[in-house]
């Protein structure tokens, strides 16, 4: 509380994005910024009219764009993990407006900019937080992006536009790093081809390894994450220390993420189930098996 009290915070932001599979749709890009009190603007994000695929950094910097056009107090401050959209606008406002064009989502960075003026904000805090080590603040903002993602409330589009800063300098073609990408993977590719020995090699017509689902990946990446179970080490704050006496319901230790994996009696032939699968992935993985049915 040191910051809000030193400069007189009135509205306090937490902010995330979020790029993760979605079953039936594919790669979903969102976006989600939640206020103190329990405001939370965003949603998914819509394939952009100009053909520029989605990715990651936009579900960050859409959730930048959405809070200052959402709040209405003068002195603010923003929690974040993603520091390349702060980056990018400040290097966009440093730029000429000749040369702006030419900045990834030109139009989005002057939308947020335009929205940062002095008329509207007398104080503006970007604070950073770091993803995934159970901070409360990055903990709900990065929730609300999972739900964002995983419905289909999309995203209100919001900005000035290319028009602030248009000028006769029309920027690069977007199609230039696609087009670079094909080019150079296909020289890596036949380089590693000729150098390589014992390889197995996805040809076309070959069988594609399935997608999990929506729900497998979710509990995959909490379970790597070590915020699956309530004793491990990244979940929720003061929920975490509680549950750190919890003990297994067999008893056999902790209840937590390494005994679960080590030690509990209970999950012994989960365990050798994980252990079938692995093995049998690193030999369909070391040499050509046809007819098989490969399982993730």
């Amino acid at each position: 509380m040191v910051l809000e009290e030193a400069f007189g915070v009135q509205s306090v932001w937490t902010l995330d994005g979020s790029w993760r599979h979605i079953d039936k749709v594919g790669m979903v890009a969102a976006s989600a910024a939640a206020r103190h009190d329990g405001l939370v603007v965003g949603g998914r994000l819509e394939v952009d009219a100009d053909g520029m695929p989605l990715n990651a950094y936009l579900g960050e910097l859409a959730a930048q764009v959405d809070w200052a056009h959402a709040e209405g107090a003068r002195r603010v401050m923003v929690g974040f993990d993603a520091v390349s959209p702060v980056l990018a606008l400040l290097r966009f406002r440093s730029m000429h407006d000749r040369s702006r064009s030419a900045s990834y989502r030109d139009d989005w960075l002057a939308s947020f900019s335009a929205e940062l003026r002095l008329e509207r904000f007398d104080v503006v805090i970007f604070y950073h937080l770091k993803s995934h080590t159970g901070i409360s603040l990055n903990e709900y903002a990065d929730k609300e992006a999972g739900v964002a993602a995983s419905t289909e409330f999309y995203r209100t589009i919001r900005g000035v536009g290319r028009a602030a800063h248009a000028s006769a300098y029309f920027g690069a073609f977007r199609g230039d790093r696609q087009k670079a990408e094909r080019v150079f993977g296909a020289a890596v590719r036949a380089r590693l081809r000729a150098e390589s020995v014992n390889t197995q090699w996805l040809e076309p017509g070959d069988l594609r390894v399935p997608l999990r689902s929506a729900s497998e990946e979710e509990t995959l990446w909490l379970l790597a994450s070590q915020r699956l179970f309530p004793a491990d080490k990244k979940y929720h704050g003061e929920r975490q220390a509680a549950m750190q006496a919890e003990q297994c319901p067999c008893g056999c230790g902790i209840y937590g993420w390494a005994n679960a994996f080590l030690r509990c009696k209970e999950l012994r032939l989960e365990r050798e189930a994980v252990v079938a699968a692995l093995q049998a992935g690193n030999i369909a993985m070391t040499c050509r098996i046809l007819g098989v049915v490969l399982r993730q």
